[in-house]
Formats: C-alpha cells, sequence, structure tokens
C-alpha cells in the first residue's frame, strides 16, 4: 500500500496524524511505512532516492523551493497534504507547482485525519486497483490474500477455514479477530460464517444459504437472517 511521510517540527501533531494513519492501515491490514520528519532538510533526505507513490503531511512553514524541486521530480502521482495554523498560509503555499490533495489545520484533530488518510486511501485504490491483503499465519509461515478474493470465513472445531474462489486455508483464529482486519461488507450469516458480501452471487431466504460464482455455499442461522435482509436492502438501494 501507500506509504506516508509527515514533516512536521511539533511533536504533538506529528504523533497524532502518525498514530491516526497508523491505526488506519492497522484495520485495513495495509502494509506500509510511516517516516516522520522534523524539517524540509529530513524529508529530502529520506526521498533523495524515493520514486513510489505516497502521502505527504507538509507542514507549510518547512516549504522550501529545494524541497518543492525535490517532490515535483519523486513525487509524481502522490498526495499532498499542506498544514498550517492559518488557513491564509496554506492558501499562500498553494502554487502551479505545488497543488496539495488536502489540507489540514492544526493543531491536528483526529476525526480530521482519519477523513483525510480514508479518503486518499479509497482514491488511490480505485485508480490503482490495488487492494488490501488479509495475513494470517499457518505454522511458521505467513500467507498473504488478497481480502477482496476472500468468498467467507467458516469456525470450525476451533479453527478458521478461510475460503477463496480457488482455494481453503485452515489456520487457528476467532471472528473477534479476523473481523477487525476486514471492511464492512463481511457479514456475519451464522454463528460459523463471516460473509464477503460483495462475492454472493445467490441468497435464498427460505432455505438460508448463500451461493457463490464457483458454487460454494454458505449458511444464514435465523438469528443473522435479519442482518442479512438489512444489509441486501440497504445495498440495493
Amino acid at each position: 500500500m501507500i506509504d506516508v511521510f509527515i514533516c512536521e517540527k511539533n511533536d504533538s501533531d506529528s504523533v497524532m496524524i502518525k498514530n491516526g494513519c497508523t491505526e488506519y492501515y492497522i484495520n485495513q491490514n495495509y502494509d506500509s511505512e510511516i517516516y516522520e520528519c522534523k524539517n524540509s532538510n529530513e524529508l529530502i533526505e529520506k526521498i533523495n532516492n524515493y520514486e513510489l507513490t505516497a502521502i505527504y503531511f507538509l507542514d507549510c512553514e518547512e516549504i522550501t523551493d529545494l524541497m518543492t524541486e525535490r517532490l515535483q521530480q519523486s513525487a509524481q502521482g502522490s498526495y499532498l497534504v499542506l498544514m498550517s495554523r492559518d488557513m491564509k498560509k496554506i492558501l499562500e503555499t498553494v502554487s502551479p507547482r505545488l497543488r496539495p490533495s488536502g489540507y489540514m489545520l492544526l493543531p491536528a484533530e483526529k476525526s480530521d485525519v482519519d477523513k483525510l488518510i480514508k479518503s486518499i486511501c479509497e482514491e488511490y485504490e480505485h485508480i490503482t486497483g490495488e487492494s488490501a491483503c488479509f495475513r494470517f499465519k499457518i505454522k511458521s509461515r505467513i500467507y498473504s490474500v488478497d481480502i477482496t478474493n476472500i468468498d467467507y470465513f467458516e469456525a470450525s472445531n476451533k479453527k478458521m477455514i478461510l475460503r477463496t474462489v480457488n482455494q481453503e486455508y485452515e489456520y487457528y483464529d476467532n471472528f473477534e479477530n479476523v473481523s477487525s482486519f476486514l471492511p464492512d461488507y463481511f457479514l456475519r450469516t451464522h454463528k460459523s460464517f463471516l460473509v464477503n458480501m460483495n462475492n454472493v452471487k445467490n441468497i435464498d431466504f427460505k432455505d438460508l444459504w448463500l451461493s457463490f460464482k464457483d458454487g460454494a455455499v454458505a449458511y444464514i442461522s435465523r438469528g443473522y437472517k435479519k442482518d442479512v435482509e438489512e444489509y441486501v436492502n440497504q445495498t440495493s438501494d
């Protein structure tokens, strides 16, 4: 996923932004780096050989001609968030050479960080087609599966079965932990099933089952039937 660079001399603001980005990335199971810099020289040094798309949170006070030039060289397609305690300063910093994707008034608020990082990551995923991965461990080996390819999780005998279109994985886990790494379109349909509703092809509310493109089937219990019906009604509007 997309890396983050924070250039902010104020420790509390820098920590707030870093924590907000870290929390969002953990919740989405993104594998990215978050770098903190106190001034423009530190940032320029860090991105000296960096050519990937990134998110830059930049304090307007630290934006120099050299930094602007270096960002133009390395930040093609990247996202720039200008920060200041003065909105006028942000507006003065905007130029044809430095066009921000967003701005943030300091001191930073968690809700502002959450909103910005979410909107940028969703835009990045839409453009690149890159999606988050779900990671799990079987013995000593770490596996990584594209979340969009997961059809469902099934709890069975203290283990979790992760089912994709092409494969099944069995490992030790629980729904509480699994759910914390998944987007909202994963829905509990049964005490033993957590389903990717985006991959469901057919639903039978009479016989209480869901099917997927490859013919795999998950089940709906009467206790979760109402939740499934409400989700279907909301998403079909």
